[in-house]
């Protein structure tokens, strides 16, 4: 009879291996290959079930001399259940085996020192959490990611023209990803000092410039954008104290938000000119809904579950996926930086590009007529100056800006970088496909009659210098100073300046 009960807890004992080996390789392919609705159902179903089995199994073999490897794969497998079925989800089932791993070394280690079973599991799960809550904590102070929001998420708030806007008259801290800045907002919600209404002087020329984060700017004080180092360079060259350049740049605006805002600030500061960054992405941003925009930066839930919500805002959750990225692009034998460098291809594809469709073309050809009547009633100038992702600065050749003024880019001109022409078929096509953002841009900007210029030449012929913070489509100080330099060239050679 007790040779009996012993070769069944010895059975018991390696079905408890076969399962716990078995949760292991589920929970690798659960992160593999992702479900939802009645295949996740199952998928838990059966985690529950080796859960109760392995209970039982642990209860048996309390007194069982056991191997190291049946108890690391069952202390691996009893936490990582725990973990999958009641805190996290199945895109994170990875993480729930790691968690579960680090658990069982520890508690294995602690079982060898003091020879007791259920107190070297508790010590090993109370000490995982405690360290899990510390690193958290500490990812949070020093190193943060976005996670679950945008990262300008504590500047921002909900606006009932603009959707969404800069808080006024605050002062907040922005630490996340590569960025570590300031804003210090007005009694406008801009991204600057305070401004009067009234001119300082009624000579004064005034320039207002509205944009996105590339203009308030994302990653640097406003003193260091450039529209305040154009106003410098402005006064440097006109009379002094006869110049004001105000900043209207607000993170993630597109033409909608520039629209509504202009609307509301022009005809306060009715300024001689207004200059409109006009950025690729605006090709992107301008068929989303508030909706959308306001779930793209968190100012409403991005996620309905309450439980994807709490695990998207983790640093941990964020550290892991941003690992994961990075492997799966080296797997797949491609670079993971282009993520955040603007690098972002669907601007620069010729061959049935939705991007550019008639209607994405059209609802921004309004926005600019809109924002020209506005200009027009506040006795305002408008130019459109058009600033380039990071992919045109750093890969556009001589001949494909020498054919940036032509419609059909043969680059006929002289090239203005002095480099070879591309004879290769396959390369022209690129260096075409390259200038379709600013094709489309100037076509509609001619359209309806507005001033259009183009910063991209000046940021070319800087593209050696530090010109964007790491992995980002911001400029650091010196591509603002570029960018700049720049329009202070246009704005002369042009006329615009008395």
């Amino acid at each position: 009879m007790m040779v009996k009960e012993a070769g069944s807890k010895k059975g018991i004992r390696r079905m408890a291996l076969v399962v716990s080996a078995a949760v292991a390789l589920s929970l690798v392919c659960a992160a593999l290959w992702k479900g939802q609705g009645r295949e996740n159902t199952v998928f838990l179903i059966i985690l529950g079930a080796a859960f109760v089995f392995l209970v039982y199994a642990e209860k048996l073999s309390l007194t069982a001399d056991e191997s190291v490897l049946e108890k690391g794969l069952r202390w691996t497998a009893l936490p990582a259940i725990l973990l999958q079925v009641v805190f996290l989800t199945r895109d994170y089932a990875l993480v729930s085996l790691l968690v579960g791993g680090a658990m069982a070394l520890a508690a294995v280690i602690l079982c060898r020192l003091t020879r007791k079973r259920w107190l070297s599991l508790a010590a090993a799960v109370g000490l995982a959490f405690v360290t899990l809550i510390v690193v958290e904590a500490l990812l949070r102070h020093y190193r943060p990611l976005e996670a679950g929001q945008a990262g300008e998420i504590a500047a921002l708030e909900r606006h009932p023209t603009r959707t969404f806007a800069l808080k006024p008259n605050r002062r907040t801290h922005l630490k996340w990803n590569y960025y570590d800045y300031w804003t210090d907002t007005n009694s406008y919600g801009l991204n600057s000092p305070e401004i009067n209404a009234v001119r300082p002087e009624p000579e004064t020329l005034r320039i207002m410039v509205v944009g996105d984060g590339v203009t308030m700017p994302n990653g640097l004080g406003y003193a260091e954008a450039y529209p305040m180092q154009l106003e410098g360079m402005l006064r440097r060259q006109l009379n002094p104290g006869s110049v004001q350049v105000i900043n209207a740049g607000v993170t993630g605006y597109g033409p909608a938000e520039i629209s509504a805002q202009l609307k509301e600030l022009a005809p306060v500061f009715t300024p001689d000119l207004v200059i409109y960054q006009f950025s690729p992405s605006e090709f992107k941003e301008v068929l989303l809904t508030p909706q959308e925009r306001l779930r793209s930066y968190g100012l409403i839930p991005r996620y309905d579950s309450a439980r994807v919500r709490m695990l998207k805002s983790l640093q941990l959750i964020a550290r892991y996926e941003q690992v994961s990225r990075k492997l799966s692009a080296v797997i797949r034998g491609k670079s993971s930086d282009r993520l955040h460098r603007g690098l972002i291809e669907r601007y620069y594809t010729s061959a049935g590009n939705g991007t550019y469709r008639p209607e994405v073309l059209k609802k921004i050809a309004c926005y600019l007529a809109r924002m020209k009547e506005v200009c027009t009633a506040a006795g305002s100038r408008l130019l459109i100056c058009y600033v380039p992702e990071v992919t045109e600065v750093m890969r556009l050749t001589g001949e494909a800006l020498a054919g940036r003024d032509q419609e059909l880019f043969d680059g006929s001109q002289d090239s203005p970088c002095g480099e070879r022409e591309v004879s290769d078929s396959r390369k022209k096509e690129d260096l075409k496909a390259l200038n379709l953002p600013f094709h489309y841009a100037h076509r509609i900007a001619a359209g309806r009659g507005l001033d259009f210029c183009d910063i991209t030449p000046f940021l070319v012929s800087r593209r050696k210098g530090p010109l964007y913070i790491k992995k980002s489509r911001h400029w650091t100080a010196e591509g603002h100073r570029t960018a700049a330099g720049g329009i202070l060239h246009i704005l002369r050679r042009r006329g615009y300046l008395r």
